[in-house]
């Protein structure tokens, strides 16, 4: 008998709201209360009652209304919008009443003047997810619209709604200058707003396609275009501006955001607004324009103060946070506030939050000495990047950062690992050109250091390039620094005078590499008066620790051994904080090289057979071949002479196949003030091929070895027997063996 009772019809339900009510009234009451009254009695009512809508009920500071008409309910939906732009055209942005409207078409269930049922309940969760000042439909309402308003939909697809069982298909009204109903079939004129609304919403589609394939410029291009035709809302704005920073157009990415920030303001979404103004400051930040960024962050801040609601928002403020406190080296606070940080992300399953946050972690745990649980930290942010969970800018941005973490403490497996990755990464996406520059760098720098020197030298190159022919609109300092390393090396001075003089010029200061080039050029005091410059003005140690090996190198030249003794010493002491395998290589090089300069060969020795083995296990030959030289020349002080020539010519030939020409004349000095043949006639290259005949390999092996040709190795395994008169290899070996060469 109950349900005969039930009374149901079908209806469009119009469901409003007012946003930020509760803001509002905080801020002054009977103002709020004033205001909306009058735009309820001198507008809304009014409406409402034109459109022979019934007022069912208003539940604090929104209403329910039932139309008979569908058409009626959204016209006098739009005409109330409209109207309230228009009133709040002059009112203070924090002081502005808006509305939310949601519309449904569907079956609902009378009781007395109340009204119930799933086609209410959409309707209210359609006014919850509207925008300010905005209308959100159903795909009953549109179909049922057809052509009969002159105003345009949106098509935002299915969407889920809080305790609706099925997705919703949602559309968006597209507010024109006015609403009237229209001739059903008649033609629409070009000018007509539904036919501009066709055009942006065909260049709309091709960029968000664009961008959906990462093809970064034409995005950018096709956003720019549909902005002309009108201008883009907030979310395509945000596209217009990664798509803008993915190419590097700076000021377009900074603009598009900007205009992101106020739209969203303006429509009264805080959360999407802070967002926006943290990427201003961000970007500004990278741009060194350190004032600007503090007042976007500051702004954002203030807003999420008058926010009551909890957002991901406040995860991301926290994260200049951590940068500064890091910088000023409170390391204890900056954890903690990225581990809050963290915790934000994780609540809200922000995976480009939760990962930002887990890389300043280890950042901060790697500066304070705790090397594996940092780089552990980077590794766990590193799964969500290379797994593609992030977006594309918060993915390069990682990408950098944690290669550039790995290089400060030298965990070069890592860092040739995330290089790599990051290389596929941006070969993936043919059209960026943010990170592209950065990768190329970090490639040479691994490729130097592997002993690839044409191929880091080409990698840099293609970095400078990229910039000279206009690619790369930003310049890459660190690529000529690079560049200009390379040249040294290679005893191309000249070239790389210039390449540290471009690296100066776009902001990168290009030591120690430009005073190890006068130490090259034979000017022993301008190099030292430019590395003690440097060093005195550089306090954090990691830094000073990428500097102290050039110091000591200069500092000695210049005769200066206790000074060297000192900067050694303090080496030692970073390296033995931070526990690195190449850091403890870098100062056990300088200590043998310091030992060896006060006269304690076999102290010097020690020290650096344990450089030797660090470097020869992590595959670095030219540093492998700098220390052979320095054991080959402690050995010649403890007047082991087969040793020390078997050391340099060791050293002798990996310089050679590098193509390091300063480092080959210095050995080519030395081996010619020993006069090795007083003793047995063979030269530096007989004792090498010598000694890998006694180790038993083939002339095609020792070849390929050498990088020399398999007739050149016969001439001088004939060499050999003809200078010993010797009739075999195996006398050859036995000789080696007897006199200790192997």
């Amino acid at each position: 008998m109950a349900d005969e009772r039930v009374q149901r019809r079908l209806a469009a339900i119009m469901a409003a709201d007012v946003v930020g009510y509760s803001r509002l009234m905080g801020a002054d009451e009977a103002a709020t209360l004033a205001a909306l009254k009058a735009h309820r009695k001198e507008l809304v009512d009014a409406k409402i009652a034109e459109h022979q809508g019934r007022i069912v009920k208003l539940i604090g500071d929104g209403m329910l209304v039932e139309f008979t008409s569908v058409v009626n309910a959204v016209a006098c939906a739009a005409e109330i919008q409209r109207k309230m732009r228009e009133r709040n055209a002059d009112v203070p942005e924090e002081r502005r009443i808006e509305f939310r409207i949601g519309i449904n078409l569907g079956d609902i269930i009378l009781d007395e003047d109340d009204i119930y049922g799933d086609g209410v309940n959409v309707a209210a969760r359609l006014e919850s997810i509207a925008k300010p000042g905005g209308i959100s439909i159903s795909a009953s309402v549109r179909e049922h619209i057809g052509n009969r308003l002159d105003i345009a939909f949106e098509d935002t697809g299915e969407q889920v709604l809080k305790n609706i069982e099925r997705p919703v298909r949602v559309y968006r009204v597209t507010l024109g200058p006015s609403t009237t109903v229209a001739a059903i079939g008649a033609g629409v004129d070009k000018r007509h707003p539904n036919a501009l609304n066709d055009t942006m919403r065909a260049e709309l589609e091709q960029a968000r396609d664009c961008y959906r394939r990462r093809a970064w410029a034409d995005a950018f291009d096709a956003l720019c275009r549909a902005d002309q035709e009108m201008p883009l809302e907030a979310e395509d704005l945000e596209r217009l501006a990664i798509s803008a920073f993915l190419t590097n157009r700076d000021d377009d990415c900074l603009r598009a955001l900007d205009r992101s920030y106020h739209t969203y303001l303006d429509a009264g979404e805080c959360a999407r607004a802070v967002r926006a103004a943290f990427w201003l400051g961000f970007r500004l930040a990278g741009r060194g324009e350190i004032g600007p960024a503090t007042g976007w962050f500051a702004r954002a801040q203030r807003l999420l103060e008058n926010e009551a609601t909890d957002c991901v928002e406040r995860g991301y403020l926290l994260l200049p946070t951590v940068e500064q406190q890091l910088a000023a080296g409170d390391y204890d606070a900056a954890f903690r506030v990225a581990t809050a940080a963290v915790e934000i992300g994780e609540r809200f399953r922000e995976a480009d939050l939760v990962a930002a946050a887990l890389h300043l972690q280890g950042r901060v745990l790697i500066r304070k000495g705790q090397i594996e649980s940092g780089l552990a930290h980077l590794d766990e942010a590193m799964v969500a990047v290379t797994a593609g969970e992030l977006s594309p800018l918060m993915t390069g941005l990682i990408y950098c950062s944690v290669i550039a973490a790995c290089q400060e403490v030298y965990a070069l497996s890592r860092a040739r690992e995330w290089t790599s990755a990051l290389a596929q990464w941006c070969n993936a996406q043919p059209q960026i050109v943010a990170f592209t520059g950065s990768c190329l760098v970090h490639r040479a720098e691994i490729m130097q250091l592997g002993g690839a020197w044409r191929d880091a030298i080409e990698e840099a190159g293609r970095a400078c390039e990229r910039f000279l022919k206009g690619i790369d609109p930003q310049p890459p300092a660190p690529a000529f620094y690079q560049r200009a390393e390379m040249h040294r090396l290679r005893g191309e001075f000249s070239g790389a005078e210039e390449d540290y003089q471009r690296a100066r010029q776009f902001g990168r200061e290009p030591q120690p590499g430009l005073a190890l080039l006068r130490l090259a050029q034979g000017r022993k005091e301008a190099a030292a008066a430019t590395t003690r410059r440097v060093m005195s003005a550089i306090t954090d140690p990691l830094r000073r620790a990428r500097f102290l090996p050039a110091h000591i190198e200069i500092v000695l030249a210049a005769g200066e051994i206790e000074e060297a003794d000192r900067a050694c010493r303090e080496l030692e002491e970073i390296a033995a904080g931070f526990e690195t395998g190449v850091l403890g290589a870098m100062a056990a090089q300088a200590r043998g090289a310091v030992a060896l300069a006060g006269g304690e060969a076999e102290a010097a020795l020690v020290a650096l057979r344990r450089a030797l083995e660090v470097w020869q296990e992590i595959e670095a030959p030219y540093e492998t071949a700098r220390v052979r030289v320095l054991i080959g020349l402690a050995c010649r002080v403890l007047r082991d002479e087969d040793s020390a020539e078997l050391e340099l010519a060791a050293a002798r030939a990996t310089f050679e196949q590098l193509g390091a020409t300063p480092d080959l004349a210095r050995i080519d000095a030395l081996t010619l003030g020993a006069r090795p043949g007083k003793r047995h006639g063979l030269t530096v290259r007989e004792l090498q091929v010598l000694r890998l005949v006694s180790a038993g390999k083939t002339n095609g092996a020792i070849a390929a070895e050498l990088f020399l040709s398999e007739r050149t190795i016969e001439r001088h395994v004939s060499n050999i027997f003809t200078k010993l008169d010797l009739p075999s290899r195996a006398a050859a070996t036995a000789w080696a063996y007897e006199r200790r060469l192997i």
